[in-house]
């Protein structure tokens, strides 16, 4: 599968014809993104202390006025003091990195395992997501080592060079069993995992307690899997495991997206026989842990909708059980309910059915369309 390489617009841009079709033109995923990553990343080089009294200055001085990106990056200036022999010399330097180039870019971490020395080496590779757009950028960045248990024993506040190699020291003495860049989500980076954390992350996710770590590790799998790097049904099973045995809303919301975001990436056999069934399933026993929840709970519902398929060929029916959640019928789903959207998400599900007669189709139609007093049909 070739790589999807994604828009590459920049944050500085201008209007050359000042018209509305231009200005729709210059914003895409990356430019709302990198905005976002942006403050992050100027928060994190100057320290909290100093960006929070350079944001008040520039709201004192430019409070209810009008104000240009090099007023912003001009007061901040005054306040910048890098302590990281790594940083940009200016902040004039970031601006022309972060917000006047197009894409951003990878970066992976390379380190020897079996290094248990007191300091050991550990290389930083980076290069442009995009080869049409070279830049390397300075990026301040969290790394998470992790022991045995899967527990984070240390993080390293770094700055990556703008060059294709940063060096730093770790001590291998405390044998860390896996090495994770940015699992703050504080870069705009694309992150490739080494072969010896990507099989610990992938064995012990359950176990890793901080919520964030586990978003941004779903996030690399749906990237991973979206570029064709790995198979979507291999995120599938992680994603299976993983929901059921989850407390925290925020990363189910996440996990089930990632995976639902990959179904249309999957061949259709694929998708129905095996892929949409072990998620049905996963969903299913998450929900038994939040039945009680009214924020949680209707989430779950929702994705076991969108999970139920047909498969002829694994001799899986989801779509009968959602038939039979309609009627009351089914014994585990009849006491979960259903909203107006979803009733109708499977009428939907019941018109794709292949195994059912156009007058089962109408009636399902008709019985859901009686009971909906809302706008939505």
């Amino acid at each position: 599968m070739p790589e999807r390489i994604e828009p590459t617009l920049r944050i500085n841009s201008s209007l050359h014809n000042r018209d509305t079709d231009e200005a729709k033109a210059i914003f895409d995923g990356i430019t709302y993104n990198k905005g976002a990553a942006t403050l992050r990343q100027l928060m994190a080089l100057m320290g909290d202390k100093a960006f929070g009294t350079a944001l008040g200055s520039y709201f004192k001085k430019y409070g209810w006025g009008n104000t240009t990106l090099n007023d912003f990056i001009g007061l901040f200036e005054e306040y910048y003091k890098p302590t990281d022999p790594n940083a940009p010399a200016t902040l004039q330097e970031w601006k022309e990195e972060w917000l006047s180039t197009c894409s951003f870019n990878r970066v992976e971490a390379v380190w020897d395992p079996s290094n248990t020395s007191s300091n050991a080496k550990l290389t930083i590779r980076q290069s442009p997501l995009n080869p049409k757009y070279p830049t390397l950028r300075h990026h301040a960045i969290n790394v998470a080592f992790f022991n045995s248990m899967a527990e984070i024993y240390e993080t390293k506040q770094i700055v990556i060079k703008n060059v294709k190699e940063t060096v730093i020291e770790y001590d291998g003495s405390k044998k860390p069993s896996a090495i994770f860049l940015n699992n703050n989500d504080q870069a705009l980076v694309r992150n490739i995992v080494d072969n010896t954390s990507a099989k610990f992350l992938r064995d012990n996710i359950s176990n890793i307690k901080d919520d964030m770590t586990k978003i941004v590790y779903f996030r690399y799998l749906y990237d991973e899997a979206r570029d064709g790097n790995i198979s979507i049904y291999q995120v599938g099973e992680i994603i299976a495991k993983f929901v059921p045995t989850e407390r925290d809303e925020t990363v189910i919301r996440y996990a089930l997206f990632f995976i639902y975001s990959l179904l249309p990436l999957a061949p259709k056999p694929l998708k129905v026989n095996y892929l949409m069934p072990i998620l049905f399933d996963s969903t299913l026993k998450a929900i038994q842990n939040f039945k009680d929840d009214k924020t949680v709970h209707p989430l779950l519902v929702n994705y076991l909708v969108w999970f139920a398929s047909y498969g002829e060929k694994s001799k899986v029916d989801n779509v009968a059980r959602l038939m039979g959640w309609l009627d009351g019928t089914d014994a585990e789903l009849k006491d979960f309910e259903l909203s107006n959207a979803n009733k109708w998400d499977i009428v939907i599900a019941i018109h794709k059915y292949p195994v059912v007669s156009n007058s089962t189709r109408e009636a399902y139609f008709n019985k859901v369309a009686e009971t909906d007093s809302s706008d939505e049909m």
